[in-house]
């Protein structure tokens, strides 16, 4: 078992619509040949993103992780800075809401992690923008009262009998 809490720098990822592409299959021979079916799977950007998690979570560190149990993350997501020719800098626009899909999807496939539904506390933090972006990553066991306290102090009802207003 890895030292917690394990830190990760990753690139930015893509954003959910780079990251799965929409795929039609034709059944070509067979009692169904000719019906087609659609989908969503995972774009060659995907594959991309998926495969530097995988680099960057075993370097160094002799082979994945595979934590287990209850864990929290917290991630500083630093966008990347474009530059379009003769034009000022500006900024990739994106929610960072969308950043977990695609995060938590190669986190358990490079095996950091048995499956997203370990995670209890999850926390995105939007960072200063930065040349090429990059996600910054924190995995801890989840503290229940810590997350509670955070909970409570910005004014969630976090009682087992509380009353929301």
């Amino acid at each position: 078992m890895p030292e917690l809490p394990y830190h990760l720098a990753l690139p930015m990822p893509p954003t959910v619509t780079e990251y799965y592409q929409n795929a039609r299959r034709v059944v070509a021979a067979g009692p169904k040949a000719g019906k087609s079916y659609t989908g969503k799977m995972i774009s060659p950007v995907g594959h991309a993103f998926r495969e530097r998690v995988v680099v960057e979570s075993r370097a160094g560190r002799g082979g994945p992780p595979n934590l287990t149990g209850p864990l929290s993350i917290i991630g500083l997501a630093c966008k990347p800075l474009y530059t379009k020719a003769g034009a000022r800098t500006t900024l990739r626009k994106g929610d960072l809401d969308n950043l977990w899909k695609c995060v938590l999807d190669a986190l358990t496939n490079a095996k950091v992690i048995g499956d997203d539904v370990q995670f209890d506390d999850v926390r995105m933090i939007r960072g200063y923008p930065v040349s090429g972006g990059a996600l910054y990553l924190s995995i801890d066991r989840f503290n229940p009262d810590r997350a509670l306290g955070d909970a409570a102090r910005a004014g969630l009802p976090c009682g087992r009998r509380s009353t929301w207003p």
